[in-house]
């Protein structure tokens, strides 16, 4: 169910000419809706609603209208306003739109997984609006999305997390901002963070499962797309932003941020400011040493819209600095990680008509600075530090999509092209790898044809060429030979709706991963991580070829989702210890390996209305790695089998809900991976939302109510010893004006 709300301002008087605003919002999911187009009948004006559901309309006459919205996900609706009886009534005016049979309630508009914009999928995905992430707010990314189905969180405190999606972690799972690779390093080593921070995202879109057709190198495991209005794509004449306050009680936490847009009919200027410290992390035995975190971010950004041209450009800074929970003889000791990264950001888009129906081109540039310091903190004396690893990088990420209209029996489709180039330079005490310089160029085909009114097909196929140029730095002084590749991705998969209330999809893929040049060319300790590594110029691109499947259903008040998914992936890459300690620097010695390896497991979840607003659901995932060799050895940082339970009341003002996280054991470990022990948390949530001079949401969380001791087998802090947070009151506030 889903209203438009006329603002109790929405009209001011001048000369007869009014203006309209308002938002369109979802109250089932008690969220906004992003781009629902919103109609002026008599005036053939529209607009489409921005992320927040706003929408705005200028220099209208006195008269009457009819408002047309539609929207992907909902029926048709069309409305009466008069003007200016309407606006005397400085009120709400609700508009009810029924969503449409069949369409999965998970669904909102993606530019994800699939170039197509339609609600077509292929395979288990998952958009989380602002509010959804209000309810799961936290320090970081991975924090946030720890817990949905079939997402973990890899962890090195509080501070360096990153998701994991069935089973697998760094580059197998791709980060992305608007679509575009960030250019940080989280990716290459637990001890890296995501390098942005959870006020600035707007959305958040996930595909579980391999997605090399579009996004190439890297997307075996999935791909976590950051959505942020940095470049305005849909605006509403003025004035108007949005502002977030979050705490959390774990590690004394404070963050705060705004972002202000104005627009007009042609164009909008935006420009968004966020800062978030903590101190350290709060454990059931105690406090986790050397886990505080300090951050700052801003960006100003421009759009503009001309007749079927839009477009617009951004730039960005953070910084970003936390302590690592690293096991020393003494906490004068200790180890910090400071980084800094700028980007740029472009965006062209072009509606025409003609076969080709609209071009765009994306552009991300980023340059970002880490460094792992060693920290020798003196009572009487200054801090002595030591840059142990220094990374400069710069990366440009280009797409350039093309949408076509049917030819044949293909309804609709799109090619592109993408370019994606990266030079990082290495120095400090303990040069890790090499300089290098990395491009990937690449061409790709989405296609689709419905074979009948309720089964499609889509195809597609993405040829790649990988190139990798070690550079000699002041610790690598032998340059080591280049390296070029060619790789082909693609897939193959069917939606089936053989009813209004059933579906069914599934897709057979083919992905790869090129080997990093830390996993080719690493000779050195690692200070972040607390190993020397070794790499092995020999490893090959991880080929990874599976198969996914999933139904959905929904009879009356019970709704259902179902995935299974197997994938091989031939030369997988592994860290794993060789029994040795370096004797310079005291760390176990690891070294890169690869295996032939296979990834099996599901998701489930289900819901249940028992009454108008309160709903009972449930989730169940598992997911099972091994080497395919003689003993078919687990492979490392598996997570176990989880299972969830929530209770939940939602009504058009507040919500209200309980919720017990199950977790079993992980015995099937790797060499030298020490198991985990399962264990239960229980936690509440609640909400309050209301208007006034703009949308006002409130949410309050408690996490680990019962301040259990707990160790999660994804945790990367060396051995098992250290527990996991213990409890926790989040608050978050966030008004939208």
């Amino acid at each position: 169910m889903t209203f438009l709300m006329l603002s109790p301002v929405a009209f001011a008087q001048d000369e007869q000419r009014f203006e309209v605003s308002g938002w369109v919002v979802d109250t089932k999911q008690a969220s906004a809706v992003q781009e629902a187009t919103v109609f002026i009948e008599e005036l053939q004006r529209q607009t489409v609603s921005d992320r927040q559901g706003r929408f705005g309309f200028e220099g209208l006459a006195a008269g009457s209208y009819t408002l047309r919205i539609e929207h992907e996900a909902f029926e048709l609706h069309q409305e009466r306003i008069v003007l200016p009886d309407d606006a005397a009534r400085a009120g709400e005016l609700y508009i009810e739109l029924r969503g449409l049979t069949g369409v999965s309630e998970y669904f909102t508009v993606t530019t994800s997984s699939s170039p197509l914009r339609n609600p077509v999928s292929y395979r288990p995905e998952q958009a989380f609006d602002a509010e959804a992430l209000q309810r799961r707010a936290g320090n970081s990314l991975g924090e946030m999305l720890d817990g949905e189905p079939g997402i973990a969180m890899r962890s090195f405190g509080p501070a360096p997390t990153r998701p994991v999606i069935r089973g697998m972690d760094g580059e197998r799972v791709l980060v992305l901002e608007n679509g575009e690779r960030m250019g940080d390093l989280s990716g290459t080593a637990h001890d890296h963070a995501v390098t942005f921070d959870p006020l600035a995202i707007d959305r958040v879109e996930v595909i579980r499962g391999p997605a090399g057709l579009l996004y190439g190198s890297g997307a075996l495991g999935g791909v976590v797309n950051i959505l942020n209005e940095d470049i305005p794509r849909h605006w509403a004449p003025g004035l108007y932003g949005d502002v977030g306050l979050h705490g959390a009680s774990v590690n004394t936490a404070g963050a705060a941020g705004g972002r202000l847009i104005y627009g007009s009919e042609s164009w909008a200027a935006t420009a968004r400011i966020s800062a978030r410290e903590a101190g350290e992390l709060s454990t059931p035995q105690g406090a986790l040493e050397g886990t505080h975190l300090s951050q700052l971010t801003g960006s100003t950004g421009l759009g503009f819209s001309s007749g079927r041209l839009q477009g617009g450009l951004s730039a960005g800074a953070l910084s970003n600095s936390y302590g690592l929970p690293e096991q020393f003889e003494t906490t004068a000791e200790g180890v910090e990680i400071r980084s800094a990264r700028q980007n740029i950001q472009g965006r062209l888009n072009w509606e025409r008509e003609g076969f080709a129906d609209n071009i765009e081109l994306r552009f991300h540039g980023s340059r970002y600075h880490h460094q792992e310091m060693a920290i020798e903190r003196r009572a009487q004396d200054a801090d002595v530090e030591q840059v142990e690893l220094d990374f400069m990088q710069l990366v440009t990420s280009s797409t350039l999509t093309v949408r076509h209209r049917n030819l044949g029996p293909i309804d609709q489709g799109a090619i592109g092209f993408n370019v994606v180039a990266r030079d990082i330079v290495v120095s400090g005490e303990d040069g890790l790898t090499p300089d290098s310089r990395t491009y990937f160029l690449a061409a790709f085909v989405f296609e689709e044809i419905p074979l009948t009114e309720r089964i499609r097909l889509q195809f597609g196929v993405r040829p790649e060429l990988h190139l990798v140029e070690p550079r000699p730095n002041a610790h690598f002084t032998e340059p080591a030979h280049s390296r070029a590749q060619a790789t082909l991705s693609g897939s193959v998969g069917l939606n089936i709706r053989p009813a209004d209330f059933l579906e069914f999809g599934t897709q057979a893929a083919q992905a790869h991963r090129a080997p990093m040049i830390e996993e080719l060319y690493s000779r050195a300790a690692h200070l972040g991580t607390g190993k020397y590594e070794i790499g092995d110029p020999q490893l090959e691109s991880e080929i990874g070829r599976g198969i996914d499947a999933y139904t959905r259903m929904r009879f009356g008040r019970v709704s259902l989702e179902l995935a299974a998914f197997y994938q091989r992936v031939d030369n997988y890459v592994f860290l794993e210890p060789t029994g040795q300690t370096d004797a310079a620097s005291g760390y176990p010695i690891y070294a890169y390996q690869s295996s032939e390896s296979d990834f099996r497991g599901f998701e489930s979840q289900a819901k249940v209305g028992i009454l108008a607003g309160l709903e009972l659901s449930a989730g169940v995932d598992y997911v099972r790695a091994m080497r395919l060799d003689t003993e078919r050895t687990p492979l490392p940082a598996i997570p176990p089998l989880r299972a969830r339970l929530k209770l939940g009341y939602e009504a058009e003002s507040f919500w209200l809900g309980t919720l017990v996280r199950l977790v079993g054991a992980q015995t099937r470990t790797a060499p030298e991976e020490l198991p985990t022990e399962g264990y239960a948390l229980l936690g509440f949530d609640a909400g309050y939302r209301f208007h006034a001079g703009g949308l006002h949401v409130l949410s309050v969380r408690l996490d680990n109510t019962l301040n259990t001791v707990y160790r999660d087998h994804l945790s990367r802090v060396e051995g098992r010893e250290v527990v996991m947070p213990g409890r926790s009151a989040n608050a978050m506030y966030r008004w939208v004006f």
